[in-house]
């Protein structure tokens, strides 16, 4: 078992040995969702006609590998993924197998992890917000790029994903088991047809022992200290933007947004994510 350092979280670290997030059956169908679909157009546009087979890649919180394994298969980019979770990672080394790739995985606390050399893109998608630190997460993973290579970092939004909290924490109150409070999930969150998937995404959203929220703001605030340009992002759909206030403005109203998706039984999380490039 990796050694912990104080900015990751143990609780976490046992949570997601019982169930890793986005944990499927087996291999085999975690390989057959991968080949159904490159969601990287989705969740980072920009990015998409970037990669390529030269490219050096970080997936940092990589878990069972998905995205590690999106990027190595329809990009081919030298792609390197780290965890603290051993389970999550053999799971990653299995996908990879399946799918008849060479990506690098390891066993690793995120705050000590070290390369010999720094990655062209370094992503961490729903991770940095599940550690004691946060702030620092954000700085290390900056620290992990090249002079104008690209960070993508995924976290739960501190407006938008409040209405899903309060919803869930309404329910918990009046007594609902685990077992209803899933079907619940179920009714916002249909996407999934493996049982064991659906049930992984339930317990990391809804009975995670450990989250924060955070804002695009308080991120843009990370990256120029860490010398990281703001280039793209989430909150207006990785569109264009003529300054940095209008996104903070924005991102303010996507507690409406919120509450519009329960109204409307959709699944809606509350999670952003910040694109930037190295500057210096």
């Amino acid at each position: 078992m990796v050694k912990l350092s104080q900015h990751s979280n143990k609780d976490v670290l046992d949570f997601y040995i019982q169930m890793p997030f986005n944990y499927t059956q087996s291999a085999k169908i975690a390989a057959q969702n991968i080949l159904a679909q490159d969601p990287l157009p989705y969740l980072a546009p920009p990015l998409v006609e970037l990669l390529t087979p030269e490219s050096l890649v970080a997936d940092i919180g990589c878990g069972p590998g998905w995205l590690s394994n999106v990027i190595a298969y329809y990009y081919k980019s030298q792609v390197t993924g780290v965890d603290f979770n051993p389970v999550a990672i053999d799971r990653a080394r299995e996908t990879t197998k399946e799918l008849g790739l060479d990506v690098r995985f390891q066993v690793a606390d995120l705050f000590e992890y070290v390369n010999a050399e720094l990655f062209d893109f370094v992503f961490s998608i729903g991770v940095l917000h599940h550690t004691n630190d946060c702030r620092m997460g954000v700085r290390k993973v900056c620290g992990l790029a090249k002079e104008q290579g690209f960070v993508a970092i995924g976290l739960y939004h501190t407006y938008g994903r409040r209405p899903f909290l309060e919803y869930f924490t309404k329910l918990k109150a009046e007594g609902l088991t685990v077992e209803q409070l899933f079907e619940k999930y179920k009714e916002l969150d249909s996407r999934h047809l493996d049982v064991v998937q659906a049930r992984s995404w339930f317990l990391d959203q809804v009975l995670h022992p450990h989250e924060t929220c955070h804002t695009l703001e308080e991120v843009a605030g990370l990256f120029d200290e860490c010398g990281v340009e703001l280039v793209s992002t989430s909150i207006n759909r990785f569109s264009d933007f003529s300054s940095r206030q209008e996104l903070f403005d924005l991102e303010k109203y996507l507690a409406e947004a919120g509450r519009k998706a329960l109204a409307e039984q959709r699944y809606y999380p509350g999670f952003f994510l910040a694109i930037g490039r190295r500057t210096r």
